[in-house]
Protein backbone atom coordinates (compact mmCIF):
# COMPACT_ATOMS: atom_id res chain seq x y z
CA UNK A 1 0.00 0.00 0.00
CA UNK A 2 1.35 3.57 -0.99
CA UNK A 3 1.89 6.14 1.71
CA UNK A 4 -0.63 8.43 -0.17
CA UNK A 5 -3.38 6.42 1.53
CA UNK A 6 -1.93 6.04 4.84
CA UNK A 7 -4.82 7.64 6.90
CA UNK A 8 -1.89 8.82 9.42
CA UNK A 9 0.17 10.41 6.20
CA UNK A 10 -2.70 12.80 6.03
CA UNK A 11 -2.60 13.22 9.38
CA UNK A 12 0.90 14.47 9.74
CA UNK A 13 0.74 16.64 6.84
CA UNK A 14 -2.50 18.38 8.73
CA UNK A 15 -0.06 18.59 11.76
CA UNK A 16 2.51 20.34 9.08
CA UNK A 17 0.71 22.35 8.02
CA UNK A 18 -0.45 23.74 10.86
CA UNK A 19 2.32 24.08 12.06
CA UNK A 20 3.64 26.07 9.05
CA UNK A 21 1.20 28.47 9.98
CA UNK A 22 2.44 29.56 13.48
CA UNK A 23 5.76 29.43 12.36
CA UNK A 24 4.42 32.06 9.82
CA UNK A 25 2.96 34.00 12.03
CA UNK A 26 6.09 34.04 14.13
CA UNK A 27 8.44 35.05 11.62
CA UNK A 28 5.62 37.97 10.41
CA UNK A 29 5.15 38.86 14.65
CA UNK A 30 9.68 39.01 14.85
CA UNK A 31 9.63 41.78 11.80
CA UNK A 32 12.01 39.25 9.96
CA UNK A 33 13.15 39.88 6.54
CA UNK A 34 11.60 38.86 3.55
CA UNK A 35 13.72 36.64 3.25
CA UNK A 36 12.90 34.89 6.63
CA UNK A 37 9.13 35.27 5.37
CA UNK A 38 9.88 33.63 1.40
CA UNK A 39 11.93 30.86 2.77
CA UNK A 40 9.29 29.80 5.17
CA UNK A 41 6.75 30.08 1.93
CA UNK A 42 8.90 28.17 0.14
CA UNK A 43 8.70 25.63 2.93
CA UNK A 44 5.09 24.90 3.25
CA UNK A 45 4.78 25.31 -0.88
CA UNK A 46 7.22 21.92 -0.82
CA UNK A 47 5.57 20.12 2.21
CA UNK A 48 2.13 20.89 0.30
CA UNK A 49 3.59 19.95 -2.79
CA UNK A 50 4.95 16.79 -1.50
CA UNK A 51 2.33 13.91 -2.51
CA UNK A 52 2.66 15.07 -5.97
CA UNK A 53 6.59 14.24 -5.64
CA UNK A 54 5.81 10.59 -3.95
CA UNK A 55 3.18 9.55 -6.55
CA UNK A 56 5.23 10.57 -9.92
CA UNK A 57 4.77 8.94 -12.50
CA UNK A 58 3.33 6.18 -10.56
CA UNK A 59 -0.19 4.84 -11.38
CA UNK A 60 -2.98 6.65 -12.01
CA UNK A 61 -4.73 6.24 -8.68
CA UNK A 62 -1.78 7.62 -6.86
CA UNK A 63 -1.28 10.63 -8.93
CA UNK A 64 -5.33 11.42 -8.24
CA UNK A 65 -4.58 10.82 -4.29
CA UNK A 66 -1.71 13.00 -4.42
CA UNK A 67 -3.82 16.05 -5.24
CA UNK A 68 -6.57 15.06 -3.17
CA UNK A 69 -3.90 15.33 -0.77
CA UNK A 70 -2.27 18.98 -1.92
CA UNK A 71 -5.81 20.27 -2.23
CA UNK A 72 -6.53 19.47 1.20
CA UNK A 73 -3.62 20.89 2.47
CA UNK A 74 -3.98 23.88 0.26
CA UNK A 75 -7.62 24.28 1.98
CA UNK A 76 -6.29 24.00 5.74
CA UNK A 77 -3.49 26.39 5.05
CA UNK A 78 -5.61 28.92 3.57
CA UNK A 79 -8.22 28.42 6.41
CA UNK A 80 -5.97 28.05 8.99
CA UNK A 81 -3.88 30.98 7.79
CA UNK A 82 -7.20 33.34 7.14
CA UNK A 83 -8.03 31.87 10.70
CA UNK A 84 -4.76 33.27 12.23
CA UNK A 85 -5.61 36.78 11.52
CA UNK A 86 -9.41 36.90 12.32
CA UNK A 87 -8.84 35.39 15.73
CA UNK A 88 -5.94 38.19 16.43
CA UNK A 89 -7.15 40.04 19.32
Amino acid sequence: MSLLFDESFESYRQLEIKEGVKALKDVENRDKSMEWLNGAMWMLKRIINLPEKLAGQESEDQQKQAEVLKIKALDLFEAKMVRSYLDEP
